[in-house]
């Protein structure tokens, strides 16, 4: 574990580009944080509140997201692809390419196109 973050109020931080690999952040409150370019892998944020967090670009390979709290919390396209069929991203925001940001459903309804 590279550090024990557990229960951490980390509220609006910017944390862009910030190392977080085998971090635990389990319960830990990221609201409106940016972790843009930040490498979580095999992060653990098990029950996790991401409410409004800037994912785009991060590492989320092998991220533990379960029970997370991913409302409007803003992944890329690619991530959405990585993270779709393993946690519920109905309440999430997805930047796409062109700059632009919608909700996951609307992403489904481009995509299913």
């Amino acid at each position: 574990m590279l550090a024990d973050l557990e229960g951490a109020d980390l509220e609006g931080v910017d944390l862009k580009g910030a190392n977080l690999s085998i971090t635990n952040l389990t319960r830990a409150n990221l609201t409106k944080a940016i972790l843009e370019q930040a490498d979580l892998s095999n992060a653990n944020l098990s029950g996790a509140i991401l409410k409004e967090a800037m994912l785009i670009r991060a590492d989320l390979t092998d991220i533990d997201l379960t029970g997370a709290d991913l409302t409007e919390t803003i992944f890329d396209e690619k991530q959405i692809e990585y993270l779709e069929n393993k946690y519920d991203l109905s309440e999430s925001f997805v930047h796409l390419k062109t700059g632009e940001i919608i909700n996951y459903e609307e992403y489904q309804n481009i995509k299913g196109e």
